[in-house]
């Protein structure tokens, strides 16, 4: 059973693909609004060659809009399910990742206004703007869980570089030589 406690208190709720929603700036009356929902193939393709991964994988998002007559509020959380290259073993991997963020954002109010990040236009379409927060949110060295040992980041030698790493002196051993 589906609990609809939470979306009474919102103005609009936009359960559909996210990447197709659109605000038009002057029509947006002040209040809440969610947007959630899985984001269709199609979009999610076009997503993934603006961010620079293979197209694969999958994207949902749960969003909150607060909209004021300043500013608009945005937080929530993006699901996504990438292609991701090991920076370790530069090796294609399959990473899930959970991007929360939250941001508000001026209107234009004025022409003479220019001050930080704001709403510029008359159209503010999620789809460019959550694609905008994957790239800003999601891990910029992604590591092949392969390579990972029990320890929570710590790394294992398993990646085949441990062949390439010879036993040396160590550079303090000629010191020591020297002081003998």
């Amino acid at each position: 059973m589906k609990d609809n406690s939470r979306d009474k208190d919102y103005r609009a709720v936009y359960d559909k693909d996210p990447f197709t929603v659109e605000f038009k700036l002057q029509n947006m009356k002040s209040g809440d609004y969610l947007v959630k929902g899985d984001v269709k193939e199609d979009m999610w393709a076009k997503s993934c060659k603006r961010i620079g991964v293979p197209v694969h994988g999958c994207c949902s998002v749960d969003i909150d809009v607060e909209k004021t007559r300043a500013e608009i509020g945005i937080s929530g959380t993006i699901y996504t399910t990438m292609m991701r290259t090991c920076v370790r073993t530069l090796k294609e991997f399959e990473l899930q990742e959970e991007l929360k963020f939250a941001e508000k954002v001026p209107l234009r109010l004025h022409a003479a206004e220019q001050e930080g990040d704001v709403f510029e236009g008359e159209v503010f379409n999620m789809g460019d703007y959550l694609t905008e927060q994957i790239i800003i949110s999601m891990d910029p060295y992604p590591t092949h869980p392969d390579v990972l040992s029990a320890k929570e980041g710590a790394f294992d030698v398993t990646d085949g570089l441990d062949e390439e790493v010879k036993e040396e002196k160590n550079p303090f051993s000629v010191l020591k030589d020297l002081k003998l």
